[in-house]
């Protein structure tokens, strides 16, 4: 039999008080996607936030922070040079099953 490997997984997680209804500090639709590119090689993290559009964020630790202030940002050549996460299958299957306490979270995977 042949199993099919999860390729890609993304769960995104709407604001609680609903689009545009936010305050500052309040609550963010956000999302972390997991994606790999061998069938039996890690999955690499990445966040995403909709205060990022007013906010520095960081994609790759998932936390409000500018890249200057940063230590894995090169001011010189001004890029970051953070490794990705990298995490393993049993890590995304455990993700999925702590989906946390969220109404309508939303899974997309292939």
């Amino acid at each position: 039999m042949n199993e099919k490997k999860i390729k890609y997984l993304k769960i995104f997680y709407p604001p609680r008080e609903g689009w545009g209804k936010h305050t500052d500090g309040g609550d963010y639709a956000s999302s972390v996607k997991y994606s790999r590119s061998t069938p039996e090689g890690p999955f690499e993290v990445s966040y995403w936030c909709s205060g990022s559009v007013a906010f520095d964020w960081c994609s790759i630790y998932g936390y409000f922070q500018s890249c200057e202030s940063c230590g894995e940002y090169d001011l010189e050549e001004r890029r970051c040079l953070a490794d990705p996460i990298l995490v393993s299958e049993s890590e995304v299957l455990e993700a999925l099953e702590n989906l946390g306490e969220r109404d309508e979270i939303e899974i997309e995977y292939f």
